[in-house]
């Protein structure tokens, strides 16, 4: 692993018909990896 970056994304207002709400934030991590390094348990399909 050669960097882990954080993003914040904010959550976004929805609405459906006269109700509005608003949909949760989370945080995102950006991991960079050296070439021909691999994460487990990341290429597995659900």
């Amino acid at each position: 692993v050669l960097a882990v970056n954080i993003v914040n994304v904010k959550g976004k207002i929805r609405h459906m018909g006269r109700v509005s709400g608003k949909t949760s934030g989370f945080k995102k991590a950006i991991v960079t990896l050296k070439a021909g390094d691999k994460i487990e348990g990341a290429t597995e399909t659900i």
